[in-house]
């Protein structure tokens, strides 16, 4: 049992967080260091009722070699009366003892420091945020605090967990195997769309330039984009059907990690991968339900893909994080 925890028991306290002692320690010491620096020049009641302002009239009155009165009034008379000084006052000893025991032991309440309040989730004053998160520890996307919706149509593959990652496969043009969140669970950020995912390539093949079995994007508020992945190169659309920006980059060494920031007034693209900007584009015009999306979706690809994490900040304000 710590010095602390032996002083705060022997004066029937309970034991208070490090933080609040600390601090109250820190006080009390240095309080009784200004005081004891002082005290040499204490020679009046004046002197005392200006260091001790609310000590009312313990330290005030009283005639030549004699303690102060406890009932003394306030203001004292004489008002330029000598007493004891602080060195020479008896008391001094016992307060100095006191103040020195509430620093060691922290508190001596004999009520029990209450406990933290608890966070209503549904309070405004929670901390809520528009953030999406899937992340490979939640289990699979539809299990995540912010579910995803699965769209599978593909067999007899099925998403699998897989050595620690999402596996998503296909073995046909027209099969698809995609997460994906529609409103009522979107809500569109103010200035930026920001999507992130880290993703790897395994196999894939497409019959059109435009399509991959790998990609994630979003169409919202009547615009959109898709970042695509395929053997060795990444790229983004001109519009629905024709293949826009793009960069020979290696897909399926490893995981990397992709993010597409969009700003919504404009459309501007800006694509980074690993923390380094790689790729810019534009969003496009289209019609049709908000959505956000991740998977292979197309319809006109098959692969398989390996996923640990997807996130974005168009849902609707919520507890996850």
């Amino acid at each position: 049992m710590s010095r602390r925890q032996q002083s705060a028991e022997a004066l029937g306290s309970t034991e208070v967080p490090d933080e609040i002692v600390d601090t109250t320690a820190a006080r009390i010491l240095r309080s009784i260091e200004s005081l004891d620096a002082l005290r040499p020049t204490i020679t009046s009641n004046h002197d005392r009722k200006a260091l001790v302002p609310n000590a009312g009239p313990l330290y005030n009155g009283g005639s030549p070699g004699s303690k102060p009165r406890i009932d003394a009034p306030y203001p004292f008379k004489p008002a330029n009366h000598p007493i004891r000084r602080w060195d020479k006052l008896e008391d001094w000893g016992s307060i100095r003892f006191t103040l020195l025991a509430l620093a060691a032991c922290g508190s001596v309440s004999n009520s029990k420091t209450d406990a933290p309040p608890s966070v209503d989730v549904a309070s405004p004053d929670a901390a809520w945020t528009n953030n999406a998160l899937w992340q490979i520890a939640d289990g699979l996307p539809d299990q995540a605090c912010v579910p995803w919706t699965l769209t599978d149509t593909a067999a007899p593959e099925n998403p699998a967990i897989v050595n620690g990652h999402l596996t998503l496969a296909t073995d046909v043009d027209n099969e698809t195997m995609m997460y994906k969140q529609e409103p009522p669970a979107l809500q569109m950020p103010t200035t930026t769309f920001v999507i992130e995912a880290r993703v790897r390539f395994v196999s894939g093949m497409s019959n059109d330039a435009s399509r991959s079995a790998v990609d994630f994007g979003w169409r919202l508020g009547g615009k959109s984009n898709i970042l695509r992945l395929e053997d060795g190169a990444i790229f983004l659309l001109a519009d629905s059907s024709t293949r826009g920006p793009s960069l020979t980059t290696p897909t399926s060494d490893m995981f990397h990690d992709y993010k597409v920031e969009v700003l919504l007034a404009s459309g501007a693209i800006a694509v980074s991968r690993d923390g380094v900007n790689v790729l810019n584009g534009t969003a496009y015009a289209t019609t049709g339900t908000d959505i956000v999306h991740f998977g292979d979706g197309t319809g006109l690809a098959y692969g398989i893909s390996e996923w640990s994490r997807v996130s974005h900040n168009a849902h609707v304000l919520g507890p996850c994080p």
